[in-house]
This record gives structure tokens, C-alpha cells and sequence, in this order.
């Protein structure tokens, strides 16, 4: 007597290849979906970090001005109180460096730059005959030289000048 073994080969059915494929495609759908929103996410980190080291670079101009009456050193932000409606202006690239000095335009301090943060600096000083510290107002502002920005960042600091 001759026996036949059957051998079975095996094998997934085309039900199972079906159904892992549909996981595995909605698996990939909703990964690539939310990598816009890292994306963007992760830009807008970069951006408000550089707006704080901006505004450090800033505030620590500020903070070197010996009293009210002088202007800072490198910046040349008067202390005076004489911009408190309007500020002071300087625009920063990407990479840290200025445009200069206080007050400049973009296109004045050379408009082919690529700047992309604006700092705006309103000092209020102390009344007279008073002991108040002078209060420094800086935004930082990104797209420089947009009218409507799409990002910022502000800081109030107080100086004691006394």
C-alpha cells in the first residue's frame, strides 16, 4: 500500500496580506500627517530661542550703561526717556550679527542683509526727584521687516541707575 502524505506549505492567505496592509498604511498615514506639525513645531522652537539670545544681547547692553544721562555702548539705546512712544529700533540676522546702532532703518543699516529679528527698545525713566528704577521695555519681533510679525517674544526689565 502506497500512502501519500499531503505536505502543506505554508503560507499567510491573501485576507491576512490585506488586512496587515491596511494596518501598516494607516500606521504610515498618521505618521506622515503629524510631521508637518513637528516640523512647524520644531521651527518655531528656533525662532523663539533666537529671539531670547537677542534679547540677552539686549538687555546686557542695557544692564553696561553707567547712568540715564549716556547712551549704551553698543547699541546706543538712550536712557534719557526721549523715545517712550516710538522705541528704538536695531535689526539682528540670523546668525547674531546687527545692523549697528539704535534707530537705524533696515535699509540704512544695509537693507540687503538678511535681517530677521527687530528689537524695539521704549525706556521709561524715573520721575524726577524720585529713587524709581529707569524700566526698559525691549520686543523682539520676527520677520524683521514684516508688517504684521508672526512671532515675538517681550521682556520688561528694571534698571537701577541710582
Amino acid at each position: 500500500m502506497k500512502t501519500t502524505h499531503r505536505h502543506r506549505i505554508a503560507g499567510f492567505t491573501l485576507v491576512e496580506v490585506v488586512l496587515a496592509l491596511g494596518v501598516a498604511g494607516f500606521c504610515l498615514t498618521t505618521i506622515f500627517g503629524l510631521l508637518p506639525v513637528g516640523l512647524t513645531s520644531n521651527q518655531n522652537a528656533a525662532n523663539q530661542t533666537a529671539a531670547v539670545n537677542v534679547a540677552t544681547t539686549v538687555l546686557s547692553d542695557l544692564y553696561a550703561t553707567p547712568d540715564t544721562s549716556a547712551s549704551s555702548p553698543r547699541f546706543q539705546f538712550s536712557l534719557s526717556g526721549s523715545n517712550t512712544q516710538t522705541g528704538q529700533t536695531v535689526y539682528f540676522a540670523g546668525d547674531g550679527t546687527t545692523s549697528g546702532l539704535a534707530g537705524q532703518t533696515a535699509a540704512s543699516a544695509g537693507g540687503s542683509a538678511p535681517w530677521l529679528y527687530r528689537a524695539t527698545v521704549w525706556v521709561t525713566p524715573p520721575a524726577a526727584n524720585t529713587r524709581n528704577a529707569t524700566m526698559a521695555r525691549v520686543l523682539i519681533t520676527w520677520p524683521a521687516l514684516a508688517a504684521n510679525f508672526t512671532g515675538s517674544y517681550e521682556t520688561v526689565v528694571a534698571l537701577n541707575r541710582n
